[in-house]
């Protein structure tokens, strides 16, 4: 990518890395944050990145350096849903829930939020807690299912059935 606009960089390495283009997608957050290595949206987007490519000790460093810069910023609950899901996959439960819980109140619509807070008090054994966050999720999203979010969602296999079986076992439609 040829642009010296770190934001706009951000920006397209996020909808790369949504596509699926990881190794692209983080070399871009990497010349963002060269460009301006002050920029809290290319810490917000990198974190999201990270977060598909699996590198979680980045994404905890870029989310918690985005909140610093901006903590206002209105796409925050990007980098705190990237935070939940390193929480989860590395087994920091507790620190799941709250980062997705504070991107639920950042963004009460953004389903991939309650995913989290759902799997993640099922890992915890906290069934009530977990049956809350679904009704909860299919409050704000009434046609989920599981399959549908496997379809669309970017992380290996091992790791979607990780996040599968937790919802599963909170009763999640299939």
């Amino acid at each position: 990518m040829d642009t010296d606009d770190a934001t706009a960089l951000a920006f397209s390495a996020y909808v790369i890395g949504l596509l699926g283009d990881l190794d692209t997608a983080c070399s871009a957050i990497d010349k963002a944050l060269v460009l301006n290595p002050n920029n809290a949206q290319a810490f917000n987007l990198g974190a999201v990145v990270n977060s598909i490519a699996g590198r979680f000790d980045t994404v905890v460093d870029y989310a918690r350096r985005s909140f610093r810069l901006n903590p206002f910023c209105p796409l925050r609950y990007l980098a705190l849903t990237a935070l939940s899901r390193a929480y989860f996959l590395t087994g920091r439960y507790e620190e799941a829930i709250e980062a997705a819980l504070r991107a639920t109140q950042a963004n009460p619509q953004f389903v991939p939020a309650y995913v989290w807070v759902v799997a993640s008090h099922v890992r915890l054994g906290r069934m009530a807690q977990a049956l809350e966050a679904k009704r909860r999720l299919l409050h704000v999203d009434p046609n989920f299912h599981i399959t549908r979010w496997a379809s669309y969602v970017i992380a290996p296999p091992a790791h979607k059935e990780a996040i599968a079986t937790a919802l599963r076992d909170a009763g999640v439609p299939e």
